[in-house]
């Protein structure tokens, strides 16, 4: 069914969007955060530029036996379809909308104007499409905003025209340009900052260094992490700063794969100060392996100054012991020497 709307001057307002029935399915979804919502999915389905959508399906009964409707609809999903713009008009559908995506679905390029009616939205995940640039104002007034994806597009993550970015990072003497909103989504870092500074456009960095956050920006634009060659000690206290925790994760896995003797207490300082279960009780374990004398009690690992002071003690034991050795033997190497000049003045 396509319904026309009306032209005011010239403009197609969204609202009076042309209309067309589009089939979808209603269902439960574990979405983000595994937190189970009530989705309308769209799955290859044509949609035309510069159309309202009419939801066509059946919804579901909830686990009271009562029926669904379109209030009860948390999450949008478009996968796998064929369009080239945003839909209009989903939140006057769906009012308590608070998730949309759109997966493999050829969508080139978003702007400020697209989102005008989604400023209620919590997630966004415009994943696997076509979009080459993000407007610096995109995000405008998106005050509820919490997480936001762009993965396996074909962003520029650093576009020298800066009209695409709306904030700056300083290092040192490099300008990095980004979007303040994927900055504040995805750090809770900076979203302190940003929320206590509203009107700051630019921030100096002076303990990460540039080409740490130059992969940090790869990861917020493309959820994609870092190549091998990165030093993980400094990725990883940088996410810690930055409170990115999927990305700490991700460096703290890198991490454990590099434990041994010589840095095993390193990173267990390490882990400790950002917090990080996983990564400290395997440095807490090599430690424990290496050092079989000591009777490793397991509650050590919640006061990591005490393992310190106990291994720094038992190297200082060590190392007497060893230099004790040492100067025995050196004796023992003097002594024959002196009876075996003994022996030949004898003779």
């Amino acid at each position: 069914m396509l319904t026309h709307g009306y032209t005011i001057l010239g403009v197609l307002w969204p609202w009076k969007y042309p209309e067309m029935k589009i089939p979808c399915i209603f269902r439960d979804n574990a979405f983000l955060d595994n937190k189970e919502v009530y989705v309308c999915e769209f799955v290859e389905q044509n949609i035309p530029d510069n159309l309202k959508i009419i939801p066509d399906g059946s919804h579901q009964y909830s686990r009271r036996g009562n029926l669904k409707n379109n209030i009860d609809v948390t999450g949008v999903i478009f996968n796998k379809c064929n369009l080239t713009k945003v839909p209009q008009g989903l939140p006057r559908i769906f009012p308590n909308m608070k998730i949309f995506s759109i997966w493999n679905s050829s969508l080139k390029n978003v702007s400020r104007n697209d989102l005008a009616e989604d400023k209620n939205i919590e997630k966004i995940g415009f994943c696997s499409n076509e979009i080459e640039y993000l407007p610096g104002d995109l995000f405008e007034e998106f005050y509820n905003l919490e997480e936001v994806s762009f993965s396996g597009n074909k962003l520029t993550i650093i576009e020298p025209n800066e009209s695409f970015k709306d904030f700056h990072i300083q290092i040192d003497d490099q300008k990095l340009p980004v979007h303040k909103i994927l900055l504040a989504a995805q750090s809770p870092t900076f979203a302190e900052i940003l929320k206590n500074n509203p009107d700051v456009e630019n921030l100096n960095l002076v303990d990460i260094p540039v080409d740490i956050f130059e992969k940090i920006l790869h990861f917020l634009y493309t959820d994609e992490f870092p190549h091998k060659e990165t030093n993980f000690f400094d990725l990883f206290a940088a996410a810690g700063k930055l409170k990115m925790e999927a990305l700490k994760d991700f460096a703290a896995e890198k991490i454990i794969s590099m434990i041994n003797k010589e840095n095993a207490m390193d990173i267990l300082k390490l882990s400790n100060k950002y917090e990080h279960k996983k990564l400290k009780l395997e440095a807490f374990l090599k430690i424990k392996k290496d050092h079989p004398k000591i009777d490793f009690k397991d509650d050590w690992i919640k006061d990591v100054d005490t393992v310190i002071n106990i291994i720094k003690g038992y190297k200082t034991k060590e190392e007497a012991i060893r230099k004790a050795k040492e100067a025995i033997e050196k004796a023992e190497e003097e002594f024959k020497k002196i009876v075996i000049k003994s022996e030949k003045f004898a003779n």
